[in-house]
C-alpha cells in the first residue's frame, strides 16, 4: 500500500485560524461546561484550534487550500470529509474532500462516489437509478471497506473498531492521539427519529473531562449540516446520548502506522 509523504501539494497544516477558532470557542463557552477539553494533537490545542482546522462543510469551498470540494452533489462525501479530518488531526497535513478523492484515484483505490440528490440520499430506498452502477440498495458514497483502504494508503491504520465504547475507552484513544470515524444513523442521533441503517460518518475530535479527569462526553465534527446549530459543525455527545440515541454508532479509531514519540503514553499501542 502506498504511503503519503508531505510534499508541496500536501503542505503541513497551519497552526491556527484565529477568527474561526474564536467562533468555536464562543460556541463551547455558550454551553457553560465546567470541564476541560482534551483533543487530538501535541502540543495541546484549544477546542477552537482543533475544530477550526477541520473541513467545515462537505459541500462548501474548502478555505484552507482554496479547493472546491466536489462540483457534484455533496451527498455521499461524508466519508471522504472524515478521512480529510483524520489526516489533518493525526498527520497535521492539509486534506480536502477533493484531494482525498484524487489521492484515492491516483492510487487506483476503489472509491464509489454516488452522485444522488440529497433527498434521495436521506431516504431508505433501493435506488433504481443506481442499478446500472451495480450498487442498488447501497446508501451513500464511500463504504467502510473503501474508507479503510484509503486510510491505509495515507499510512493511517484503522486500528480498532468498537460498536459500544464507553467514555473511558474513548478517553484513552484520545490521549493516544487516535481520533475516530464514527458511523451513525444521522436521523436518530441528530433528530431523535427512530433508528435505521448507518448512513453518515462524522469525526471524533476530543472529550470533556471533569476535575478528576473523568470524561463526561465527547465532541464530533459533522460536515453534513445535521447539527441544530448552523454556526458550528461541532456537536457535544453526553454519556446519556451515547447510551441512547448513539447506541448503534460504530467507532473506527485511527492511528499513524509509525507512531510519533510524543504520543507514546502508557496504554498506547506502539
Amino acid at each position: 500500500m502506498a504511503t503519503l509523504v508531505a510534499s508541496p501539494s500536501m503542505p503541513i497544516m497551519p497552526n491556527s485560524h484565529p477568527e474561526l477558532a474564536q467562533q468555536y470557542c464562543s460556541y463551547r463557552n455558550g454551553l457553560r461546561l465546567s470541564t476541560d477539553f482534551v483533543g487530538i494533537g501535541s502540543p495541546p490545542s484549544t477546542f477552537g484550534q482543533v475544530h477550526a482546522l477541520l473541513v467545515q462543510n462537505q459541500s462548501m469551498v474548502d478555505t484552507h487550500d482554496g479547493a472546491i470540494n466536489l462540483s457534484t452533489s455533496a451527498a455521499g462525501t461524508c466519508g471522504l470529509a472524515s478521512i480529510a479530518n483524520v489526516v489533518r488531526l493525526v498527520k497535521k497535513q492539509m486534506a480536502s474532500v477533493r484531494s482525498v478523492r484524487q489521492f484515492a484515484e491516483s492510487h487506483e483505490l476503489s472509491v464509489e462516489l454516488i452522485d444522488v440528490l440529497a433527498e434521495q440520499w436521506f431516504t431508505h430506498k433501493r435506488f433504481d437509478l443506481l442499478t446500472d452502477k451495480g450498487i442498488v440498495g447501497k446508501i451513500g458514497g464511500t463504504c467502510a471497506d473503501e474508507i479503510d483502504q484509503i486510510l491505509q494508503a495515507y499510512d493511517l491504520l484503522p486500528d480498532h473498531r468498537d460498536t459500544h465504547p464507553n467514555l473511558q475507552t474513548i478517553r484513552q484513544h484520545i490521549i493516544c492521539d487516535e481520533p475516530a470515524l464514527v458511523y451513525v444513523h444521522a436521523q436518530s442521533v441528530f433528530k431523535g427519529e427512530p433508528g435505521g441503517d448507518l448512513n453518515h460518518v462524522v469525526t471524533l475530535t476530543g472529550i470533556e473531562i471533569d476535575q478528576n479527569a473523568i470524561p463526561i462526553g465527547f465532541w464530533i465534527q459533522d460536515t453534513g449540516d445535521w447539527t441544530d446549530h448552523p454556526s458550528s459543525p461541532a456537536s457535544f455527545v453526553t454519556e446519556d446520548d451515547l447510551a441512547t440515541t448513539w447506541k448503534t454508532a460504530e467507532f473506527t479509531f485511527v492511528r499513524q502506522n509509525t507512531r510519533r514519540e510524543a504520543a507514546d503514553q502508557p496504554g498506547c499501542p506502539s
